[in-house]
């Protein structure tokens, strides 16, 4: 039995100011009974909309779930009327999914998992209806869709598809794949990353798949099978990585790709940090470009700080150190050359491996200048596995 759950966040001040979060109440918002959920990613243009003066200026959130069926389903969260206690629910309302274009739903991945997918956020929200998801499965396949969504209908197409891992002659599971883009900046939307049990990531561009524009295998730095890999939300180069192999690694994009094939000079990685477990899910933070989640399975959970970048140009010359929020337009002007991470803090609590972990973040929650800039936000982690069927918010 696979579901997903909403908390939906209360307005109490009193609370928020305390620093004090905890559970809401808790509501089923889908439940699937033939069919696991691999991965799932939120579209949205702001933050989700709790009151109903949020609901009437924003566009609703879409959640696309990659299902063990082979199939990306897409959900609009709305408010319901419940017929029990005639009140309001947040529900997951089937939007559509991409057995819609088959004629018989046999024609998926030939029972092939779908382990990962991610939105396509340099698509301007404001200037088309169509948006785009790039999805990985476990037969080492790799496929891009076009989504449609207006007000009367919603529609889920396959526009590309390649054979994009293997190992030993043999398909080889995408574990992770993302756009190498963000809603920040103007680089080209035709980049995707991913990473594989194969043990290599690999930089493609989706006009031309026949090779990867990089690859990164573990003959140079990634020992074990690539299980994670997050585009930085702000920054316009800066991505990370993670492995079975317990590292997180952090990477500039234009590195990546400035060696020509014949050159045997390795790829080296900006930064890598230990974090005691196997990589399953990295996150960014919403608002500090600097800070980054890591779900490390039986590791727990950590969080790493990224400082000091080092600056150069394309033939590697080391500039003077900059700060990585202060200088963000300088670092986006310049090649990396490196970077410092540390664990900063670590969470042990599951009884099991830690799967899952995001941010939950709010900010802006009151207008009084008077207010310290501290009583501002509040900003929690959250996580889970499905071992130990157990959630936390810390």
């Amino acid at each position: 039995l696979s579901s997903i759950l909403l908390d939906e966040k209360k307005d109490n001040t009193d609370k928020v100011r305390e620093k004090a979060i905890c559970f809401g109440k808790e509501s089923h918002v889908l439940r699937m009974k033939e069919e696991g959920i691999l991965d799932g990613k939120w579209y949205q243009r702001g933050a989700l909309p709790f009151s109903v003066e949020q609901q009437q200026q924003c566009e609703l959130p879409v959640y696309a779930a990659a299902c063990s069926s082979g199939y990306i389903r897409l959900y609009g969260l709305q408010k319901q009327y419940s017929s029990t206690d005639n009140t309001k629910d947040w529900n997951l309302v089937p939007l559509a999914s991409s057995s819609d274009s088959l004629q018989d739903e046999t024609e998926s991945n030939d029972n092939a998992l779908c382990l990962s997918l991610d939105w396509n956020h340099s698509i301007p929200p404001s200037s088309s209806t169509t948006h785009e998801i790039v999805s990985s499965y476990s037969d080492g396949t790799i496929k891009t869709h076009e989504i449609q969504i207006n007000e009367t209908i919603t529609e889920i197409h396959e526009t590309n598809s390649w054979m994009a891992h293997s190992m030993f002659h043999q398909p080889s599971e995408v574990w992770t794949t993302c756009f190498a883009t963000n809603a920040h900046h103007t680089s080209p939307n035709n980049l995707i990353l991913s990473g594989g049990d194969d043990c290599t990531m690999k930089l493609w561009d989706v006009r031309s798949t026949t090779s990867p524009m990089s690859k990164i295998g573990c003959d140079e730095n990634e020992s074990g099978g690539v299980t994670s890999i997050s585009y930085h939300p702000n920054l316009e180069y800066v991505f990370a990585s993670g492995s079975y192999d317990e590292i997180v690694r952090l990477w500039d994009i234009r590195y990546l790709s400035s060696f020509s094939s014949g050159n045997k000079k390795k790829k080296q990685p900006l930064a890598s940090v230990n974090v005691g477990g196997g990589v399953w899910r990295l996150k960014w933070h919403p608002s500090k470009d600097n800070v980054l989640l890591v779900a490390a399975m039986h590791g727990g959970c950590r969080i790493v700080n990224v400082s000091d970048f080092v600056l150069g140009d394309n033939d590697e010359k080391e500039e003077e150190t900059k700060d990585v929020v202060a200088e963000k337009k300088y670092i986006n002007s310049n090649l990396i050359c490196s970077c410092k991470t540390n664990v900063v803090k670590e969470f042990k609590e599951h009884q099991s491996m830690a799967y899952g972990a995001d941010w939950i973040y709010f900010s802006s929650l009151t207008n009084n200048e008077d207010d310290d800039d501290d009583e501002k936000e509040v900003e929690v982690a959250a996580s889970c596995s499905f071992y130990d069927k157990s959630a936390f918010i810390w």
